[in-house]
């Protein structure tokens, strides 16, 4: 979406950028009524192809994950799963990073970059000078570097996981085949751009990494007990660093937020219970509220930071006075979440209901929706422009 003020892109499954086709004038009803246009004014479908040269019209789907660079000027897309017309195309079957120059005022992809396999986990160095995308099944991170020719992959840095916990982990072969394997989910790094960690969802657990040395150099079991017999900390899939020591880790399965000390051996200092499964993380600028996206319970958690307790739980459905508003039927399912400039809107994009929640705060950290702009088909992802 495009506004006087302020860009929001968000990503559908098959598509980055837009929110619907053109918008046109509300259809008028024999009632009376009026059906609003699938589209905001000005917003753009933007398709993602990667530019395969024996298959010029080859799109990909499945992006899942957008990340403005530190300056504002950049925006990276991610995709993650399958992409069912790749087969006998020539890089069809990989994952991508699309690289848009946002610094005008329509996106202009800049590179389309090749990752082996990916789920979702995207950062940015705060140096803007190199990103990070989680591998996935490859348990690794794959370091993509700027230089002459722009962004290119310069490092694998394996997480040395043999395999996910299960029930045939431990088991001998040829069982064990049949183990869940290992999965790189959500990315983060520090303030500082020194260190990076890493979710992995099916061994309960987080891998920090030496960006500058290119290697885990910890890991951390997220469970209770090192045998597994009490639940928590399972599943984990995001993650937001405050400052260079304090990692939040969010746990669907177990519906909490785990909060790891970095400093020294990592280690475990609380959890946090939310009222829904929790999925994305987002810290706000001064780092004293965590902003919590809530499956299950459409809502928002926002966690303070300091005292590390859920302050408030806002309603991402619709607004008040909409269609029911809180009384509408539950699955909005939020699952990303973006701050504009101000910090005095929270965007969600609602999966469930085809639509970005736009969430008025207030200082206390509460809030409460104020409008839902239509998107493409399960939006998943979104970012707001710098300005």
């Amino acid at each position: 979406m495009i506004t006087r003020s302020l860009r929001l892109l968000a990503l559908a499954p098959f598509f980055a950028g837009g929110f619907g086709l053109r918008a046109a004038d509300p259809i008028q009803l024999p009632n009376g009524l009026a059906i609003t246009p699938m589209a905001a004014p000005h917003s753009m479908l933007l398709p993602l192809n990667p530019g395969i040269a024996e298959s010029p019209n080859f799109t990909l789907g499945q992006a899942v994950t957008a990340v403005l660079s530190p300056d504002g000027k950049q925006l990276l897309v991610l995709t993650s799963g399958y992409n069912r017309e790749a087969r006998g195309k020539r890089n069809g079957s990989s994952e991508y990073v699309f690289v848009f120059d946002v610094s005008g005022g329509k996106p202009a992809r800049a590179q389309a970059l090749p990752v082996p396999n990916s789920f979702c986990g995207l950062a940015w160095n705060p140096s803007g000078q190199e990103f990070y995308v989680s591998g996935g099944p490859d348990d690794k991170v794959y370091v993509f570097t700027h230089g002459s020719k722009g962004f290119e992959r310069s490092a694998a840095i394996g997480l040395g996981h043999p395999t996910g916990l299960g029930l045939l982990s431990n088991a001998p072969a040829p069982y064990n085949a049949a183990a869940p394997k290992p999965i790189a989910a959500g990315i983060a790094v520090n303030q500082s751009g020194t260190a990076a960690v890493v979710a992995n969802i099916y061994n309960d657990s987080i891998s920090v990494i030496d960006l500058k040395a290119r290697r885990k150099t910890a890991e951390l079991n997220l469970r209770p007990d090192a045998k597994g017999k009490t639940a928590g900390g399972e599943f984990p899939y995001w993650v937001a660093i405050k400052g260079d020591d304090k990692a939040y880790i969010s746990s669907p399965r177990d519906r909490e937020i785990v909060v790891a000390r970095l400093s020294g051996a990592p280690a475990v200092s609380t959890r946090i219970r939310v009222t829904g499964q929790p999925n994305r993380l987002l810290l706000n600028r001064a780092q004293d509220r965590l902003f919590v996206a809530l499956d299950n319970s459409d809502t928002v958690g926002v966690v303070d930071t300091t005292r590390e307790q859920l302050v408030s739980s806002v309603s991402v459905l619709a607004p008040a006075g909409m269609l029911g508003g809180s009384r509408l039927p539950k699955g909005a399912n939020p699952n990303s979440l973006a701050l504009s400039p101000d910090e005095r809107s929270l965007y969600v994009t609602d999966g469930g209901t085809n639509a970005v929640a736009v969430v008025a705060l207030r200082p206390d950290g509460s809030g409460e929706v104020t409008g839902l702009i239509p998107t493409a088909w399960y939006p998943n992802g979104v970012a707001a422009s710098a300005d």
